[in-house]
């Protein structure tokens, strides 16, 4: 019975030892890592760039009492024109200030330290923005094409700025936001009879576009970075997402459960694999690599009894929807090539008396080549007799340039968005009325 006993102690001893040999292993960390692929560089202080004049601009920005009467207006909701005459009238020194920002050649923001930090600059930016959409429509509505012209061409230049030199991902969300806006207004110009030679400059301006994902990219290096600093003072204790945690676990988390180098390679793996998709067609893109972090089919109380179980939490709570971003920019380089398309048919029909009969009657004179759709690699589409062209959008699927709503947005009502169709879809024509007629109700305009 002794011996019995005597072994079973060992055997205990033997086991718990075995444990703690096991724990101790898988608690071990890598070694640091080498991230420089992921570095930015940043050689131009940001009051030597664009961003000054834009802050400048912030600052004398002038909105009403009621400042969703500029929203209402860009989306064709019954306004006082007067209200919109005079918001526009007293902002002539922040679009003097922008038009003098968008001379620069980039636009260098502070760099972000945390997630919480401030990004207010972004909210009055994109308001501009909307000052800007509001002028552009109120000179076409009165038949001032060359300036409305002139206002479009600054408002890409403006988005053009914010998403090519992102610091982060909400830079780049504003600059693509400012860009498709003004997309539409140009495509308004292109449909009325807008002289030739503003055509002309509408495309020069929307070819200066810079839809190689170079912002994006930049600005997940810098989220990155912001990720691997989140981990180091949640490392260290100081991170104020700790802040509900007593001080004591705070400093003492367990190794097992958060090892910073490993969280830093899950991050960083993402990252890596969102900047190669990036440069590459929807269809060729990995954006299954999020499931990864936890490959046991949401079992969370299985994933959080494994190594590094705090870090992988910290990763899947605090990562941004890159795939959304990705997808975005996707939509955003088919809204291009289709307005570009658009305005260099009009100016074809100008000169022709016709549109052209395939998209290859454009080559080489307005355009150099037939452009891929940013979603499947091949050609963009075009039926001449619909009067359209269309991307086949995220399902990579031609369905002949169907106009049938996507069941999630069957009961989705405002403005078309082709994005909420089975095909992305770009009528060339619009009816008169639909571009020519000021938004406003009689019974609501002032004397």
């Amino acid at each position: 019975m002794k011996k019995f006993l005597i072994t079973l102690a060992i055997l205990f001893v033997l086991g718990v030892a075995s444990i703690i040999a096991l724990v101790a292993y898988l608690s071990r960390d890598i070694p640091e890592l080498d991230l420089s692929d992921l570095a930015v560089t940043q050689s131009v202080k940001p009051e030597n760039t664009a961003y000054a004049f834009f802050m400048s601009a912030s600052d004398a920005l002038y909105l009403p009492i009621n400042s969703n009467i500029v929203e209402d207006y860009i989306n064709d909701e019954p306004v006082n024109l007067r209200l919109i005459a005079e918001v526009i009238s007293k902002n002539e020194k922040t679009i003097e200030l922008i038009n003098r920002g968008i001379e620069c050649e980039s636009c260098i923001t502070p760099e972000i330290v945390k997630f919480d930090d401030s990004y207010s600059y972004l909210k009055s930016w994109k308001k501009i923005s909307r000052v800007l959409v509001a002028k552009a429509k109120s000179q076409r509505l009165l038949g001032d094409y060359k300036d409305a012209t002139d206002t479009c061409i600054t408002l890409i230049k403006f988005g053009n700025l914010i998403q090519k030199d992102a610091g982060s991902i909400l830079d780049y969300l504003v600059g693509v936001s400012t860009i498709g806006l003004t997309l539409e207004q140009i495509r308004d110009l292109a449909c009325i009879d807008t002289p030739r030679e503003e055509l002309v400059r509408l495309s020069k301006a929307i070819e200066g576009i810079d839809s190689s994902a170079t912002g994006l990219i930049r600005a997940f290096k810098y989220e990155c970075k912001i990720m691997n600093r989140e981990v180091d003072d949640i490392r260290d204790g100081k991170s104020d997402e700790l802040e509900e945690i007593p001080l004591f676990l705070q400093k003492h988390i367990p190794r097992f459960f958060l090892q910073p180098n490993r969280t830093k390679l899950i991050t960083a793996s993402l990252y890596r694999t969102h900047i190669k998709n990036a440069t590459l067609h929807y269809t060729d893109m990995n954006l299954d690599c999020f499931e990864d972090i936890y490959p046991n089919n949401g079992n969370v109380i299985l994933a959080m009894i494994k190594p590094n179980s705090l870090g992988k939490m910290l990763v899947y709570i605090l990562m941004p929807p890159l795939d959304k971003v990705i997808t975005l920019k996707c939509r955003l380089a088919s809204d291009i090539i289709a307005m570009r398309l658009i305005v260099n048919m009009w100016i074809y029909k100008k000169d022709n008396g016709a549109f052209p009969k395939s998209l290859q009657d454009l080559v080489p004179q307005y355009i150099d080549a037939v452009p891929t759709d940013p979603f499947d690699g091949k050609p963009f589409r075009y039926k001449p007799d619909k009067g359209i062209i269309y991307s086949v959008g995220i399902d990579c699927i031609d369905s002949g340039g169907s106009t049938v709503k996507l069941p999630e947005y069957e009961r989705k009502s405002g403005k078309p968005n082709p994005w909420h169709l089975e095909d992305a879809v770009y009528e060339i024509e619009k009816k008169q009325d639909e571009v020519t007629t000021p938004s406003v109700q009689e019974g609501r305009r002032e004397t």
